[in-house]
């Protein structure tokens, strides 16, 4: 092969060589700005992530105050009901007094009763003897 037909071949090679890194750079500036693409896309994920991490995380708080709230009453209505249990037990002692005091009234009552009963037999019996001495000393000044 003369020089010539290797200028030739080598001038050939190199203008597909060029030609080749054209088409290189025309992709590797594609796939530069698909990866721009991907990564403005994977940005835009990342963000609507972290905006629901924000939510989720905000959401958590309200919770956790709620029942630190509700923890709260919790504690507050406990000891209302130990208040409530304490005075319900010092009220069961006055009622359980209340019913040793009404025992004791009625069994006075009970007592008192037999015993007007028997004052008022004695005072009928009483009146009784009276009337009769009375229409006795009637019959002896009519007679």
């Amino acid at each position: 092969m003369s020089l010539e037909d290797r200028v030739a071949a080598l001038e050939a090679q190199m203008a597909e060589a060029l030609r080749l890194a054209g088409e290189a750079r025309l992709l590797a500036s594609a796939a530069h700005e698909e990866s721009g693409t991907v990564s403005s896309a994977l940005g835009a994920h990342g963000r609507v992530i972290n905006g629901w991490g924000e939510q989720l995380n905000g959401r958590i708080d309200t919770l956790d105050n709620r029942m630190g709230s509700f923890d709260r009453r919790m504690g507050g209505l406990d000891s209302r009901m130990a208040a409530l249990d304490e005075r319900m037990g010092g009220l069961e002692s006055v009622v359980g007094g209340l019913q040793s005091e009404m025992g004791g009234l009625k069994s006075r009552v009970d007592g008192l009763g037999t015993e007007v009963r028997e004052g008022f037999t004695e005072v009928r019996e009483g009146f009784a003897h009276l009337a009769l001495l009375v229409q006795g000393q009637y019959g002896e000044a009519q007679g």
